[in-house]
């Protein structure tokens, strides 16, 4: 019984196989579309930027039917950039730290924003009342709450921990 002799051969040397054929011939056909669509959209860019300045040479073209003839929608947008104007991230990123350094003694259960008269309401859990007010002070070093203050709280009898439930209520600063 004679053994096959076993070739290892590392380094050798093979053509591309049919699939890397196939997928650069799906590659060079991407690049030539994308090429292609780039410059039918640069052509149109072109044609645009003439009819504008055909439209009003040196001049702002004026909108028909815009913003400046109907008030609604006037409004409409200034709504929308109050709402977008909303420092909603940093005010969740100070209650969320608040809650970290209070070692997690506190649980938010829900934050009701008022965009209207920039009140903020959070009901949370604790686990004692002092956890709670410690919250508060927290809450009070915050640099987009403004008075922050407990309005209620109730000690849950119905659950063995006894956790406090707390309502606070508080402004929030707009950015400057």
């Amino acid at each position: 019984m004679s053994l096959r002799r076993l070739q290892l051969d590392f380094i050798a040397s093979r053509g591309i196989g049919r699939a890397a054929a196939v997928f650069a011939g799906l590659g060079a056909v991407a690049v030539l579309a994308t090429g292609v669509e780039f410059n039918g959209l640069r052509t149109e860019a072109a044609g645009l930027e003439l009819r504008l300045a055909v439209i009003a040479p040196g001049e702002e073209p004026k909108a028909s039917g815009g913003a400046a003839a109907n008030p609604a929608l006037t409004r409409e947008a200034q709504a929308v950039a109050t709402q977008l104007a909303t420092p909603w991230g940093a005010v969740l990123d100070d209650l969320e730290a608040a809650v970290r350094d209070s070692d997690n003694t506190i649980a938010l259960l829900t934050i009701q924003p008022d965009r209207d008269t920039h009140h903020v309401t959070v009901i949370a859990e604790a686990r004692s009342l002092t956890a709670a007010l410690t919250y508060v002070q927290r809450l009070q070093q915050s640099k987009t709450l403004a008075h922050p203050l407990l309005d209620s709280h109730e000690v849950r009898g119905d659950v063995p921990e006894r956790p406090v439930r707390v309502q606070i209520t508080a402004d929030w600063k707009l950015p400057s």
